[in-house]
């Protein structure tokens, strides 16, 4: 199963990136899109922070995760 739909705690959801991620990994999930809201104030601090975290778990969990707004 893949999300290709989530959000943070960077708009309006309740986890941190990582722990999005965590928990989809941990229910099975192959694969996970962080798709925060954003707009132009916040788009580029949503976007290097998941690039950030996209690149910490991925050595760490076999799950693809896709970063977008």
């Amino acid at each position: 199963m893949i999300d290709l739909h989530t959000h943070t705690i960077f708009s309006d959801g309740e986890l941190t990136p990582s722990e999005l991620i965590r928990r989809a990994f941990i229910k099975g999930y192959k694969g996970v899109a962080l798709t925060d809201h954003a707009d132009f104030t916040n788009f580029q601090f949503i976007i290097e922070n998941t690039l950030k975290v996209k690149e910490e778990i991925l050595n760490q969990w076999n799950i693809k995760i896709l970063c977008g707004i």
